[in-house]
Parts: structure tokens; sequence; C-alpha cells
């Protein structure tokens, strides 16, 4: 029972959190009936009426921003219009329903009252989601679709995500559909993006447990708004995506560049194997606990975005179902700014990316070293920049090579081409 009730939290979300708002109204309401009462020596009555008031505006405010998300703030007054007078008729059916149970059909005055409060709770319920704070109404809540990009770099950052979300948004934008963008970062807003409202950045310069919890709750508060995530990696965003999902029902696509947990089992030395090896071998337990829980965030998405047919494979080694997986191959624009056309001399070999020891430059620089005996003038390009980058010019010059190999450190996207 607690199992289905937990894969079908989505389901009860609201119900559960109009019996939150009442609770807490009714507790507001004795506590503060007991406080006016006992501690300042108010009559009962006025207590009794003041707390209630309280209590009304309490549960009137819960239940509207937070039960049922209306945003609406130019309709309170009619809505609580309305309120107030669905509360009015409860009380009159209370007492009439109260008088039928026990005067007429002679059931036990607390029974009937048990009754007749689960049967107005239930009323109320119907009457606050249709008609009072109906979602349908709100000029909030219109037909585009609503889209929020988990990402943990974003432009200034380096890396993949953060270059293929330099032009994401703004397509989707021009597409209709409404566009928010969360991410790690460590910069603040720009001017440009406080009048936008657009993005949210959680800075990294603080504690990760801190980063970590504000980025869940952010994200958490706007996926109320958005209709599906997009994560950009798995960990830790696709995590928080999943969690997210089994909390609220919210679908999520992800996008599956590269496998994070055989990223970090090889950066922490806990397996040298390729990375189909490393998914088809069993791994030691601390490399098994990654798979784990990478294999739920893929199967559990919606749909994979895979950048290339390698990735696509391995996320079907994985286990994801095949109808869920689509090949998008990472773009290049061509209709840009053209750059100048530069002739080389000399064989050339290109890396453009971040330098990261699962980029496979490392074993580029060795090719590059054998090609050398056949081709001494070959040059080998490296544009980017990353952790490896003092690592890979010790291989370049342990190698004998560094004199092929240009170290270009970051550079912009005209430049590269």
């Amino acid at each position: 029972m607690a199992e289905f009730f937990f894969k079908n939290w989505h389901h009860f979300k609201q119900v559960a959190r109009y019996v939150i708002s009442g609770g807490t109204a009714a507790v507001v309401n004795l506590a503060l009936l007991y406080f006016l009462t006992d501690y300042l020596a108010i009559w009962y009555l006025f207590s009794a009426a003041l707390s209630y008031v309280v209590s009304f505006f309490v549960s009137f405010f819960l239940q509207k921003f937070w039960t049922f998300r209306d945003n609406r703030k130019d309709q309170i007054n009619k809505q609580l219009m309305i309120y107030a007078g669905i509360a009015g008729f409860g009380l009159c059916f209370n007492v009439l329903l109260m008088y039928f149970l026990v005067d007429i059909l002679h059931i036990w005055y607390m029974f009937s009252q048990i009754i007749v409060g689960f049967l107005l709770a239930f009323c109320n319920f119907l009457f606050y989601k249709f008609f009072v704070f109906s979602r349908s109404t709100q000029e909030s809540r219109d037909d585009k679709l609503k889209i929020l990009i988990a990402t943990g770099i974003y432009p200034p950052d380096l890396g993949g995500p953060a270059t293929l979300l330099t032009e994401l948004p703004g397509a989707l934008k021009v597409k209709g559909l409404g566009v928010k963008i969360i991410t790690y970062s460590d910069v603040t807003l720009s001017e440009r993006e406080k009048q936008e409202k657009m993005v949210y950045r959680i800075s990294r310069r603080q504690c990760s447990f801190c980063y970590l919890v504000k980025y869940f709750w952010q994200m958490w508060r706007l996926s109320f708004w958005c209709d599906i995530i997009y994560a950009t990696d798995t960990y830790s965003v696709g995590y928080f995506a999943y969690l997210i999902k089994k909390l609220t029902g919210k679908k999520y696509i992800l996008r599956f560049a590269g496998d994070s947990a055989w990223e970090k089992a090889t950066i922490s030395g806990w397996t040298k194997d390729y990375i189909v090896d490393f998914e088809n071998k069993e791994q030691e337990a601390r490399a098994e606990k990654l798979k784990n829980q990478r294999r739920r965030i893929l199967k559990n998405a919606d749909k994979i975005i895979a950048v290339s047919r390698f990735m696509a494979d391995l996320a079907r080694k994985i286990g994801v179902d095949n109808k869920k997986i689509s090949v998008i191959y990472n773009a290049v624009d061509f209709f840009g700014e053209q750059p100048q056309k530069i002739k080389s001399l000399s064989p050339t070999l290109v890396f453009a990316g971040r330098l990261m020891p699962w980029k496979g430059v490392e074993a580029l620089l060795s090719v590059v070293a054998e090609l050398k005996n056949n081709f001494p003038n070959i040059i080998f390009e490296i544009l980017g920049d990353g952790p490896e980058f003092s690592h890979l010019k010790e291989i370049a010059q342990q190698l004998n090579i560094e004199q092929n190999v240009k170290f270009r450190g970051r550079v912009s996207e005209l430049d590269s081409h």
C-alpha cells in the first residue's frame, strides 16, 4: 500500500496539500484561541471570533497559493468573497445536517460531526478546485509549452552543455515556448538576466551541501511553473529531475552525452575499464552504486536525447527502452559569420573541447607521436581549457612533441572555425 501511494504520489499531492492547509488553519485557530484567552485574558467569545478570522485568512491564502497554485493577484477580492460565502454555506449546512443526524436519525453527535466534517471537506475541495481557484481561468496558464532547463554549467562556464545553451533557449523562445534556466554558477546575474527573469544562478561559492539544497529547492519551485524539465546531464541535475518526478509526476527529458558514473569512477581511480566494459563488467561497490543510480535516472526519464549513435547504444545497454531514445547530434552553425579560410602547410589534427580525463586527448597525443615518424611537421591544435591542461602539456613534453602541439586555451566559437 505504501509503495503504491509513493509511486502515485503526484495523483494525491493536491489532496494532501488541501488537508495540510486545512489542518494548519485549524492549529492556528486553536493556538491563537488559547493564547488570547489564557495569556492575554481576553473574553473567550471575542478570542474565538478573532481566532476564526485569522485562521480563515490563513486557510484562504494557503489553499489559493499552495494547494491550487493560483497565483493571480487581480482575482483575490472576488475569490475571497466566494470563499467566505462557501464558509457561510458550510456553517449552515453543518447545523442542518447535524440536526438531521442527531435529532432525526439519533446518531451520536460526535460521530455525526465526523460524518459532516468529511462531507464538508470533500464538497469544499471540489468547490475550490473547479470554481474558486480553477486553473482553466488563470491568465498565467496559457497554451504555451513551458520548459525548465536544468544544467550544471551555463555561460560563461566552459563545457558542452554551456556551449549548447548559448543558443538553445533563444531558439526555443522564437518557437513560442516558455523557457527558464537553473544552473550552478560562479558569477552573479547580469543586468540583462535580471530584467529577463529567465536564468536562476545558484552560487558555487558556498559549501556543497548548501548549494545542492538551494538548487533542489529552486528547481522544485520552478517545476510547478513548467510543463517539462530538460536536464543537460545525469548528475546532479538529472538526479534532481528524477526525484521531482517521483514526488510530483513531472516529466523530464535527459540529454545523454556521457556516462557520468564511468567519468566519476575514472577520476576517483575506481576503474580503468573502457566506458563499454565499465557497463558490462561488475565493478567495485562504490562504482556499482553510481551505475545503479545512473540506471534509475535514465530509465525513469520520459525521453533520452543521445548525442550520438554510440551513446544511444550505451543507453540501451544500461536498460533504457529503445522507444525513449532519440539521437540528436550537436549542431554546427553554418549560417553565422564565416571565418577566414586558412590553408595549413602541414598535416593538422584539431581537438576542440573541455580538457577532461575521459576526452581521450592523452591518447591523441600518443597518436601524434607515432605519426611524427612519418610526418615530422604534423601539428596538433588543442582548443580548450580544463583540469587536464597542465597534465597534457607534461605528456607532450615526455613524448617529445611539444613543438608539434599547440595549446590554444579557451577560444571563441568563431576562432575555432
